[in-house]
């Protein structure tokens, strides 16, 4: 599997427990209304919640350095290839201007023999 299908698969399953656990905690640890209000003065504390929005802040920091090292990546890659593109096209001029040279010094050189 290459790299960049494991990383999809990662951002995928990271994204999907983050919205799955946000889902959840929303609904039973903080529902919405009057009656969630105070509902969640008593829940948002428990055990299950608390281990609900540690999980939250995990997988949203995995997912945000997920998306962080692919756009690097991205940036590196683009950089690098843009940096062999210059490369190539200015050795291939100093070669042109190289080679044009040292044919004219071959010519100036068989002029000074005859």
């Amino acid at each position: 599997m290459s790299t960049l299908v494991r990383t999809f698969l990662s951002a995928v399953l990271a994204y999907t427990t983050h919205y799955s656990v946000t889902k959840l905690y929303s609904e039973f640890c903080i529902p919405s209304g009057v009656y969630g209000f105070f509902q969640g003065g008593l829940t948002a504390g428990s055990p299950i919640c608390s281990t609900a929005l540690t999980f939250m802040t995990s997988t949203h920091n995995a997912y945000s350095a997920i998306i962080l090292a692919s756009l690097s990546r991205m940036f590196v890659d683009f950089a690098l290839e843009t940096s062999d593109k210059i490369t190539t096209r200015v050795e291939k001029r100093i070669a042109t201007v190289t080679g044009a040279t040292n044919g004219a010094d071959k010519e100036e050189a068989s002029v000074a023999e005859n």
